[in-house]
């Protein structure tokens, strides 16, 4: 399959480019390459079985959620180097 430089004014318009006639010839030989690729594809023979396979399984290999008792905030309290009003004191960093 080829493409005529019709197609390829029309697709630079899509996109907005403006192209020297030398770029229109170009770039149509250079995608008419690209559907001569896919056409290639297109001819491979896939078996069925092949075509509704996955790669990887369709389970979660995540683990599933669970909830914890959360801490507490007085070991946090505890640990924190200034804390005034049950609050952690930190430096300012805005002015």
């Amino acid at each position: 399959m080829s493409i005529t430089t019709q197609e390829v004014l029309y697709l630079a318009s899509l996109v907005k480019m403006s192209l020297s006639q030398h770029e229109l010839d170009r770039l149509g030989t250079d995608l008419s390459e690209v559907l001569k690729q896919f056409q290639v594809l297109e001819q491979l023979e896939i078996p069925e079985e092949a075509q509704a396979s996955h790669p990887h399984s369709n389970r979660s290999i995540l683990r599933a959620d669970q909830s914890t008792e959360a801490y507490g905030s007085e070991p946090m309290l505890q640990n924190a180097p200034h804390v005034q009003e049950n609050l952690i004191r930190v430096k300012a960093i805005l002015d």
